[in-house]
């Protein structure tokens, strides 16, 4: 009797545990025209990784942008500008950049302004620039002017 009790419990951790696995890895991947990729990566607790490549690793990765489920940001590959990408924090809440091998232009909510008028003309972003525009807790993504 206790064995087979035993053995219920474990079952129900392991089917509990499953579940939280399925939901803790609950991803997205978008990619531009030229085969670059973006992970958007909503995690259990209120956490996001956006990672600019796939991203099929269980454990955080190493270079990441973390945020909040409700945020949204702006990602821009310029092929003109010496940057690796140029990043928007849209809704200006908690950010974190975490990609010490990249060259990245941030703009805060609060230099949102400087970031329309640097990448935008008449209400779009400039012609030959790749971009991703995510609202990670509305679940909208606009892939180069395409909503995804």
């Amino acid at each position: 009797m206790v064995k087979r009790s035993i053995k219920i419990l474990i079952f129900l951790v392991l089917i509990m545990g499953g579940v939280f696995l399925m939901l803790d890895q609950s991803r997205d991947f978008y990619c531009l025209s030229d085969g670059k990729c973006v992970t958007v990566w909503k995690r259990v607790g209120g956490k996001c990784y956006i990672i600019t490549e796939k991203y099929y690793g269980l454990l955080k990765p190493k270079e990441y942008i973390e945020t909040e489920n409700l945020n949204a940001i702006t990602l821009l590959f310029d092929s003109q500008s010496n940057y690796d990408f140029i990043l928007s924090n849209d809704y200006g809440k908690r950010l974190e950049i975490n990609v010490p091998n990249a060259k990245i232009k941030y703009f805060p909510s609060k230099s949102r302004d400087n970031f329309v008028n640097s990448y935008y003309v008449d209400g779009k972003i400039k012609k030959g620039v790749k971009y991703i525009q995510i609202d990670i807790g509305a679940g909208l993504v606009v892939l180069n002017g395409t909503i995804q």
